[in-house]
């Protein structure tokens, strides 16, 4: 038998069978099996017989421990794995090769069990279980693995254990996808972080592009629509809501109980989703409005506190137990009564006052079936906090000092619980965010609002796929320098247009610095006829955006020559040729305005002719030969192809 362990380790070990040579026909088979002409007659395998017995009282130890065990440290269920597959395989190979010595792998699978069982003695408590949940997969595939190879051991012929060795293999290989997750988290809780909104933002792009492998914004939604997928079960949803998603949802499986939130997530949009008209009806009303925004912000900042707080247990420094029920109150009641009242409110017959307790909220939802959507959010904890009445100790906090009966909580269950809450208000915001986009609906102020300027172009530059080094504001210029991630391959002119938004009014230019694979590479462009492309519909829109690229420059050069320009322009007279008279008089005036603003005279001349042109052949007058002329200057521009342009991909020569 030869297995791959995924790290390029060949692992092997042999099954001894008996094999037997036909006299008559000269076949060579196993004993137990007929020879080609059928004069040997099948018996049983004497290795097999004497392995048998063996194996079966091996197989008992695979058998799930249900004893109390003490539980273990990180360090030492690693410890304990590494050297694990070797030993087995050493175990393997006694017993295939007939040895009567099955010690060795006793032993192996008697430590594989125990640490199983010490595993699972830990318990599911966050943030660990993100790194314990896949530790017990890991640990399931190598027993499950261990397994399929005494099945192997046991085969009555070389054909049967080889579909056993299939089977181990495919157990090694889950095992393997479980190291490759376990070391992704561990390196993320190695990272030092600086927890601020902005920072945290950015690294969040930074890791959606890294595990997406996006390459550029467009992707990076298209990769986030999963998300939308298992939380909504439709399979298209609106453009952006993807990139969000990721943003929100992307890194819960680093803390969290990712499938938890996925379901939870589920059952919170299917309601709203049946009650669509109560529901829209409901996030329309102004009052609404400001709670849901208000618990986006809240449920904001408390995942930055949240991420410090995994900072501090990562660094196994003493939680600040003050910060840490600060955050489970703030969920408790300022979140998850906003977020739960809107969603017990739809489709009820009397929606809930906006006033109403959360305390009555949460028994509103337990009543109409959401209180799998309840976890973390605890009374004990948002008292506790709100009347200072807790006591901090060594390893647990006293809540209720001041009750007849006070509750001593260790650390790890109280960090368990509040970042439960957490959890549980993703899961809500995330179904509530889906519910919203498409439909359609209005979603409220961004969470990145109140943001300074600079952080603000700092977080859009990575979400558009790079990372922010520079920004620098320069009276009616901005100036931003950026690096692409590993995996993106942006556009200078796209990243523009997606960050546009949040520059000041009063800016005339931006400069971009963008650092690629392919090269550096700088777009200068003016900003007011980009602006007017993203306001505009139909003709508008098209002309300002030509405007846009024609006043650009990508390292020095023009994006849109005046060729280009021209081009662009001569084509849109041409299809209104035969267009209603007054859809030409006002296209004619655009056209006409945006020739003057390049420029160019002859452009000028050329498309207030065809204007002319149209009004004498209403009219049915003559057209002066002057005019003919001009207006012929748009047969020359469209019959003369312009060429590549520069589009900022870095293989324009022209």
């Amino acid at each position: 038998m030869v297995e791959d362990d995924g790290e390029g380790q060949i692992r092997t070990f042999q099954i001894v069978f008996e094999g037997v040579t036909c006299d008559d026909c000269g076949a060579t088979v196993p004993v137990t099996t007929t020879c080609t002409c059928g004069a040997w007659t099948p018996r049983d395998d004497e290795h097999v017989k004497r392995r048998r017995p063996t194996v079966d009282d091996l197989r008992t130890i695979l058998t799930p421990n249900t004893q109390k065990v003490d539980p273990i440290d990180f360090g030492d269920a690693i410890g304990d794995l590494s050297p694990w597959i070797e030993e087995l395989f050493e175990g393997l190979a006694s017993i295939g090769s007939d040895s009567a010595d099955s010690g060795s792998l006793e032993r192996s699978l008697e430590r594989i069990a125990v640490l199983r069982a010490r595993v699972v003695n830990n318990g599911r408590r966050r943030p660990w279980l993100a790194l314990w949940d896949p530790i017990l997969a890991l640990v399931d595939e190598l027993g499950a693995m261990a397994g399929a190879y005494l099945d192997a051991l046991a085969a009555g012929s070389p054909n049967e254990a080889r579909l056993h060795e299939q089977a181990g293999q495919a157990h090694l290989n889950k095992a393997a996808r479980q190291i490759g997750l376990v070391n992704t988290r561990l390196d993320w809780w190695g990272f030092d972080h600086s927890i601020r909104m902005p920072t945290s933002l950015i690294e969040a792009a930074a890791a959606a592009y890294d595990t997406t492998g996006a390459a550029n914004i467009v992707d990076l939604d298209a990769e986030g629509m999963a998300l939308y997928e298992r939380i909504t079960g439709k399979a298209n949803g609106p453009t952006g809501l993807g990139v969000g998603l990721l943003l929100d949802l992307g890194l819960l499986d680093r803390a969290f109980d990712e499938s938890r939130v996925y379901r939870i997530a589920r059952l919170v949009y299917e309601r709203l989703d049946a009650s669509r008209a109560s529901f829209a009806a409901l996030v329309s009303d102004p009052v609404r409005q400001a709670d849901i925004a208000h618990a986006r912000q809240v449920f904001y900042e408390s995942q930055l506190q949240a991420e410090t707080l995994l900072r501090e247990l990562a660094g196994q420094r003493r939680i600040e137990a003050s910060a840490v029920l600060r955050l489970g109150a703030q969920m408790t009641e300022r979140v998850s009564g906003n977020l739960l009242n809107l969603v017990v409110s739809t489709g009820a017959k009397a929606p809930i006052k906006y006033t109403a307790e959360y305390t009555n909220v949460h028994q509103a939802a337990r009543t109409s079936g959401l209180g799998d959507a309840l976890l973390g959010f605890d009374g004990r904890i948002r008292n506790a906090d709100a009347h200072a009445d807790y006591e901090v100790g060594q390893d647990f906090v006293l809540l209720g000092r001041h009750r007849t009966h006070p509750e001593q909580v260790p650390d790890e269950e109280l960090v368990d619980t509040v970042l439960a809450s957490v959890e549980s208000c993703a899961a809500i915001l995330a179904a509530i965010d889906c519910a919203i986009a498409d439909g359609g609906l209005p979603s409220g102020p961004s969470p990145i609002d109140e943001l300074p300027v600079e952080e603000r172009l700092s977080i859009l530059l990575a979400v558009a796929g790079a990372h922010p080094r520079k920004i620098e504001m320069k009276c009616d210029r901005v100036e931003l320098s950026a690096e692409a991630y590993a995996s993106a391959s942006l556009n200078p002119l796209s990243v523009i247009a997606s960050i546009v938004g949040q520059v000041p009014a009063d800016t005339r230019r931006l400069v971009l610095r963008l650092r690629r694979r392919s090269g550096p590479v700088v777009a200068d462009v003016v900003v007011e006829p980009l602006r007017r492309a993203q306001a505009a519909e139909g003709l508008a829109k098209e002309l300002a955006h030509i405007e846009f690229l024609a006043r650009a420059t990508i390292n020095g050069r023009p994006v849109f020559p005046r060729r280009h320009v021209r081009f662009m322009l001569a084509t849109f007279v041409h299809r209104m040729l035969d267009a209603p008279v007054d859809e030409v008089y006002a296209s004619v005036e655009l056209l006409e305005a945006t020739a003057r603003r390049m420029r160019d005279p002859d452009l000028v001349e050329a498309v207030r002719a065809f204007g002319v042109m149209r009004r004498a052949q209403i009219e049915n007058r003559p057209v002066p030969a002057s005019v003919r002329t001009a207006f012929l200057r748009i047969a020359t521009y469209i019959g003369t192809p312009p060429g590549p342009w520069n589009d900022g991909s870095g293989a324009f020569t022209g």
